[in-house]
């Protein structure tokens, strides 16, 4: 008779220099961008992983994790990420900048796409995405120079809904036309940002 024998966790080294483009984390979760591209080069997925110990010195810091399935974030390369202060959800934008994506970090959910927002129509690089202190918010700055302020309704205690298009009751409206847009935008002039709420 053959023991069954629990899958071992793992070991995971982590740049301590990484950007957002390629690692977002807390003290119990991080989010790792992977490639799920059968053709190889940057990765259009994610890897929710629980922290369950660090190991950390001046250039890296290994992660003792358990392994999680990689999610499928966007067609084309995942750009930037953002981790939620209370580490319950992580959004992401691809090179095209056109949408940004909220999935949920809770292992126990089965569908972990829970916002899906559009920032506009032409192709953009997101510099930075942030939340608001409390979550509710999460905001967006481009190279179009433009701030977009998004209701993050994912979350229970945001109050406020983002914009639909008035044309999205149309039978053949298609997915452009049903999205969820910005609620409010700023036109800002200056280079790569990085915002703090």
């Amino acid at each position: 008779q053959e023991e069954e024998t629990e899958e071992e966790d793992t070991d995971l080294t982590l740049p301590m220099n990484s950007t957002s483009s390629e690692i977002v984390m807390n003290d119990k979760i991080a989010v790792v961008r992977c490639n799920l591209n059968e053709t190889g080069g940057r990765g259009n997925g994610i890897m929710i992983l629980r922290i369950l110990k660090t190991k950390m010195n001046d250039q890296e810091i290994t992660v003792i994790r358990n392994k999680e399935n990689p999610i499928k974030a966007s067609e084309s390369a995942v750009s930037q990420m953002a981790l939620s202060h209370d580490g319950t959800m992580v959004v992401t934008t691809s090179v095209r900048g056109t949408l940004l994506r909220g999935f949920t970090t809770d292992e126990e959910v089965k569908e972990k796409k829970i916002l899906e927002v559009r920032r506009g129509s032409s192709q953009s690089r997101i510099y930075h995405i942030a939340f608001s202190k409390d979550d509710t918010m999460i905001t967006c700055i481009g190279d179009k120079g433009t701030l977009h302020l998004f209701a993050n309704t994912a979350n229970k205690a945001c109050k406020r809904e983002n914009v639909g298009s008035s044309m999205r009751m149309l039978s053949f409206a298609s997915s452009y036309v049903s999205s969820k847009w910005s609620l409010a935008q700023a036109k800002l002039k200056f280079g790569e940002a990085t915002l703090f709420f």
